[in-house]
């Protein structure tokens, strides 16, 4: 009867649970309907809670999600834009204990964009650095600092690299979302100027013969490519960083794993 009583208890509880998930999706997908209203050709995602749509012609995407796992879950919000193929690899986060010793041993960067408060709550670590450093607005320095924790990265998916803001708690309201798609929009567009007004700095180059010259696009070119290995190299630095930091994990747990069989083993004997 206690086993029974137990099981009962469990499926009990996984059916609360169950319960709760689904009134707060129901939640979420009314809220984000009504968000719909904001933008033009709106689709809902209920699978994942989110949102799409455009606004001033540009795709925006609106999320409602949860950073972490069981104990450790915090709700979220994500607003994607996409980057509209520009070089870009972008991870802004909170500074964490160990990022000292990274940049130390140069395994990590981290830019000054010249706001103190910023600068001392998040690392900045981008590139090209002359595309990350305008493409942080005032508007957008100001939100992220404004008390909740917030992180900005370039992202990969089906639809092709985008810009994500995740900001911690579930925006559902239309005044607050529309902020924030103005801020991401405006960080798209200045993300475009960025390279436009990095092009415009490069020489006029001339090739053929002195009486009939034509415009040679080489150095052009060659800038362009110059500022797509500078993303391509920050990106690859933190990929690493992260693949290293698995492997600790890994090491760590099985170190652990084997202890307690050592000590199990020792305890049957």
């Amino acid at each position: 009867m206690d086993t029974v009583f137990a099981l009962g208890l469990v499926a009990g509880m996984v059916a609360v649970v169950m319960l709760l998930h689904a009134q707060t999706r129901d939640a979420h997908m009314r809220a984000l309907a009504a968000l719909g209203d904001g933008l033009t050709n709106p689709q809902l995602h209920r699978e994942h809670s989110a949102v799409t749509g455009l606004r001033g012609g540009i795709a925006i995407r609106h999320e409602l999600t949860t950073h972490g796992a069981g104990s450790d879950s915090e709700p979220f919000t994500h607003v994607e834009v996409a980057t509209g193929g520009a070089p870009l690899s972008l991870h802004v986060v909170p500074h964490r204990s160990g990022d000292a010793g990274h940049i130390a041993r140069g395994e990590m960067i981290d830019i000054s964009v010249g706001d103190a408060a910023f600068d001392d709550m998040y690392r900045v670590e981008g590139g090209p650095e002359d595309v990350v450093t305008k493409l942080l607005s005032p508007r957008l320095i100001e939100t992220m600092v404004a008390g909740r924790r917030c992180e900005l990265e370039t992202v990969s998916g089906i639809e092709g690299p985008r810009l994500r803001l995740a900001i911690q708690g579930w925006v559902d309201t239309a005044s607050t979302a529309q902020e924030l798609w103005d801020i991401m929009i405006d960080a798209r567009m200045r993300l475009e100027r960025a390279h436009a007004a990095l092009d415009a700095e490069v020489p006029l180059a001339m090739t053929g013969s002195p009486y009939r010259p034509e415009p040679d696009d080489a150095p052009l070119r060659e800038a362009r490519a110059a500022r797509a290995a500078e993303a391509s190299r920050v990106e690859d630095l933190c990929q690493q960083r992260v693949a290293r930091q698995a492997e600790v994990t890994w090491v760590v747990l099985a170190i652990m794993v084997g202890g307690m069989l050592a000590a199990a083993l020792m305890a049957s004997h």
